[in-house]
């Protein structure tokens, strides 16, 4: 299974796809994750019309878990590397305005918390 490395960006966790490089919206206690990207029925929306005569968009399950079939076949289902001390990573980055809120592997907490108190900002 291909692998992506997390990482935040404007107050949020991302992982890119390792088949298109489209940055992926991740949560902390997901393991893996296939992009919407190269398979856009993951995200399939429908419309059901309701009793009043009006369309309400509804998810098309049945196109989303084809898709995710069609995903696991081929092999784009990817892992994610979590930084150990991601926890760390978001407490550092939470003292900042949210366009600040970036950080990649690599880099390391002890320095973000430097650059909060050369900003001037409470971690």
């Amino acid at each position: 299974m291909a692998q992506a490395a997390a990482y935040y960006n404007w107050g949020r966790w991302l992982a890119p796809c390792p088949k298109c490089k489209v940055a992926n919206d991740i949560q902390p206690d997901q393991t893996t994750f296939t992009c919407p990207a190269c398979r856009p029925d993951l995200r399939a929306w429908a419309i059901k019309m309701d009793a009043d005569g009006f369309g309400r968009p509804v998810a098309d399950t049945a196109k989303q878990v084809a898709a995710a079939e069609q995903a696991i076949e081929a092999g784009e289902v990817y892992g994610i590397v979590w930084p150990e001390n991601w926890r760390e990573i978001e407490a550092a980055l939470r003292a900042r305005p949210v366009p600040a809120m970036n950080w990649l592997p690599g880099e390391d907490v002890a320095d973000l918390l430097a650059e909060n108190e050369a900003r001037g900002l409470n971690a």
